[in-house]
């Protein structure tokens, strides 16, 4: 039955259709002998979804070339997108960073 099925039953719904069949077996006869014949059903492994296809525009240009400091305040400005997943979806956090003394720009 477990071969009929495209090795795609697991103990349980063999046990049923064995129920159907009028054939009275417990489950955990019919988990034992499935691992003592090695029978284990073939999972096909899950793909999380993913939305992202590639850059869509060319990249902007690297006009701070990792000089991460600044001169004074408000000279450069750096950001960065954090994505929260959250029970009702998702969430983002996106600070602006001022060089000069790394604080949150716009922060009392």
């Amino acid at each position: 039955m477990f071969e009929q099925n495209h090795h795609c039953y697991g103990y349980r719904r063999l046990q049923t259709s064995l129920d159907r069949q009028h054939v009275a077996i417990s489950e955990t006869i019919v988990q034992r002998l499935m691992k003592q014949q090695c029978l284990v059903v073939a999972k096909q492994k899950r793909h999380r979804y993913g939305s992202y296809f590639g850059e869509i525009r060319l990249a902007p240009k690297n006009l701070v070339n990792d000089e991460f400091l600044a001169t004074a305040p408000n000279k450069k400005w750096l950001t960065d997108i954090t994505e929260f997943q959250l029970a009702a979806g998702k969430d983002y956090l996106t600070p602006i960073i001022d060089c000069f003394d790394g604080l949150v720009a716009g922060r009392p």
